[in-house]
């Protein structure tokens, strides 16, 4: 039978430290900053095929320059709502801004 430290059975929880619980909450800010950005791009995309799909049923054909030219338009815009997301994140911390990399050096940010 493992050993249980004592003060943790009966629901009790060790203490959680503060930035332990900074970390949780900036976790879920992550979490919903991509889904913010998933429903952008789904957003773009949705509004990007129906102009696609219109102009081929409108003309009978696909131009590809005005389909170059809506697509550049729409990753601007996705471009702009990942941008005004992630600029609301405060600046991470210098231990988070250095990576291992695969050859055994640090990747700073």
């Amino acid at each position: 039978m493992a050993a249980v430290e004592p003060g943790i059975c009966g629901g009790e929880r060790p203490p959680v430290s503060p930035a332990a619980g900074r970390r949780a909450g900036a976790n879920a800010r992550e979490k919903k900053t991509a889904e913010t950005l998933q429903q952008e791009i789904r957003r773009e995309v949705e509004h990007l095929l129906q102009r696609i799909f219109y102009q081929r049923q409108k003309n009978g054909g696909l131009d590809l320059e005005p389909i170059e030219m809506a697509i550049r338009s729409s990753m601007h815009q996705a471009g702009a709502a990942v941008l005004s997301q992630l600029l609301e994140f405060d600046t991470p911390s210098s231990e988070q801004r250095q990576l291992p990399c695969a050859s055994g050096h640090s990747a700073r940010m």
